[in-house]
C-alpha cells in the first residue's frame, strides 16, 4: 500500500485520494497521529466533496476524542454521499458516540431502508439496542446480521454477548460452542 500510495503521489502530487489513503494508513498502522492530521486537512483541502477523506478524518477526531468535530465530517460526508451505506452507518455511530442512542436508532433504521440487506447497518443497530439493555432487540437484530453476512464471527459473538445478557445463558453457550468449533476451521478473533 505504501509503495502504491508513494507512486500516485509521483504521478500527481495533489490528489485528495492519495493524501487521504496515506493518512489513513499513518492513523491506523503508523500510529503517526500529527501527520495523519495534516494528510486528512490537505485531502479536503485538495477537494472538498471527497466523503471518504471527511470519514476518514471524522474516524481520526473520534480517536482523539474530539467527538463533536468527528459529528461535523460524518455529517458532511453523508451529505455528499447520502446513499452511501457505510457512510450513513458510521454517521449513526457518531450518535452513538454520544450516547444519544435513539437518534443513533433512527439513523441506523434510516440505513436500513436505503438496504433492508446491510449487515453492518443490523450489527451497530444490535450494540446501540444493547447499550439501551434491550437485549431482546439486539438478539434480533444480530439474528438477521447473521444470516445477512454469512455466519460472520463478529455477528455470532454479539448474538452470544445479547443472548446471555437477554437471560438465555443456554442458547448463549450453544452460540459460543458455534465460534469454538468455527476457530478450528477458520480464524475467528
Amino acid at each position: 500500500a505504501k509503495a502504491a500510495i508513494e507512486k500516485a503521489f509521483q504521478l500527481d502530487n495533489n490528489l485528495a485520494e492519495a493524501f487521504a489513503t496515506r493518512a489513513h494508513m499513518n492513523q491506523s498502522f503508523e500510529w503517526e497521529w500529527a501527520r495523519a492530521a495534516s494528510d486528512y486537512r490537505r485531502a479536503i483541502e485538495l477537494n472538498p466533496m471527497y466523503a471518504t477523506a471527511h470519514v476518514f478524518y471524522a474516524g481520526y477526531l473520534n480517536g482523539m476524542g474530539r467527538l463533536d468535530e468527528s459529528r461535523e465530517q460524518y455529517q458532511l460526508a453523508q451529505q455528499l454521499e447520502p446513499l452511501s451505506l457505510a457512510i450513513n452507518t458510521w454517521y449513526g455511530m457518531s450518535f452513538y458516540y454520544h450516547r444519544e442512542y435513539d437518534r443513533s436508532i433512527d439513523q441506523f433504521r434510516k440505513t436500513i431502508d436505503i438496504d433492508p440487506n446491510f449487515g453492518n447497518a443490523h450489527l451497530m443497530l444490535g450494540w446501540t439496542y444493547a447499550a439501551k439493555n434491550m437485549f431482546h432487540e439486539a438478539a434480533a437484530e444480530f439474528r438477521l446480521g447473521r444470516q445477512l453476512t454469512g455466519d460472520n464471527p463478529v455477528m455470532i459473538a454479539a448474538l452470544v454477548y445479547a443472548t446471555a445478557r437477554g437471560g438465555e445463558p443456554l442458547k448463549a453457550k450453544a452460540l459460543l460452542d458455534t465460534l469454538v468449533s468455527m476457530s478450528k476451521q477458520r480464524f475467528v478473533s
